[in-house]
């Protein structure tokens, strides 16, 4: 099996192929239908009892997001019920065993995403092409200075505030990690062959699952808040924000987009 090229070749090297093919849908030799992508973001367990035995509540969470890509390749996790039987798990997984297919729609604009926004957060319509989707990919990376709310990230690609408590210690953080990544492999199964909507789900508490607040030095500000910018809690959120399992994509028909 081929291994996919660096990210950073491949998203363009895609962009343009989808770009191609919206340009020469509804043609004999491909059936394709043009279409536009509507999507809205929501955050989901900003209150969460993690694996470290704390006690958690998110008073922020926020993400730029974008690019968006869908693509007809399957995604990595669950990929195969031959693969259950035999035990691999999702940590064997990795971008070199996931293929993309051919790309079917996406969302260039770049966003901030407040996750804790109740109603969500909808995104810039994009375009695609009629097609069976099974996964996304979804870059990640600093938001640029003029882009609307960055200041909101505190120079980082996410940012999370909240309140940890474990026994009779309350642990006050915020985290901003700089991430640089193309999140593959997303599963998002949806028929766009008929109208609908993505819904976007991003997992905001498993940003701080893993993370030991105990292990946390006491605060150096005087808001008492302890910004996490090294360590083992730190190192916790930059290895999970961007797992693509923290990402689910579902697809909801009923909106007029097919033209």
């Amino acid at each position: 099996m081929k291994h996919l090229r660096h990210p950073a070749v491949v998203a363009p090297m895609l962009g343009a192929i989808l770009s191609f093919a919206a340009t020469h849908c509804g043609d004999d030799s491909t059936g394709r239908t043009r279409i536009t992508i509507d999507a809205i973001v929501h955050g989901t367990h900003p209150t969460l009892l993690t694996s470290t035995g704390w006690q958690v509540t998110l008073t922020e969470a926020r993400i730029v997001l974008g690019p968006l890509r869908w693509y007809e390749g399957a995604a990595l996790f669950g990929r195969s019920r031959f693969d259950r039987l035999l035990g691999i798990s999702v940590a064997w997984a990795h971008p070199g065993h996931y293929v993309a297919g051919e790309a079917l729609a996406d969302i260039t604009t770049r966003r901030v995403v407040d996750l804790l926004r109740v109603e969500g957060t909808r995104l810039e319509q994009g375009n695609g092409i009629t097609g069976l989707v099974q996964s996304a990919a979804i870059e990640l990376r600093p938001a640029e200075a003029t882009l609307a709310d960055a200041a909101a990230l505190h120079g980082g690609t996410l940012y999370v505030r909240g309140d940890a408590t474990k026994d009779s210690r309350t642990v006050h953080f915020d985290c901003a990690p700089a991430l640089t990544q193309v999140v593959q492999g997303i599963p998002a199964h949806g028929d766009m062959n008929q109208s609908g909507r993505w819904d976007i789900t991003i997992d905001v508490g498993a940003w701080i699952d893993r993370a030991d607040f105990s292990l946390v030095a006491a605060p150096a500000t005087p808001d008492g808040v302890v910004t996490l910018t090294e360590g083992q809690a730190f190192n916790a959120v930059t290895r999970t924000a961007p797992a693509a399992s923290g990402f689910r994509l579902a697809w909801t028909p009923g909106s007029n987009n097919v033209r």
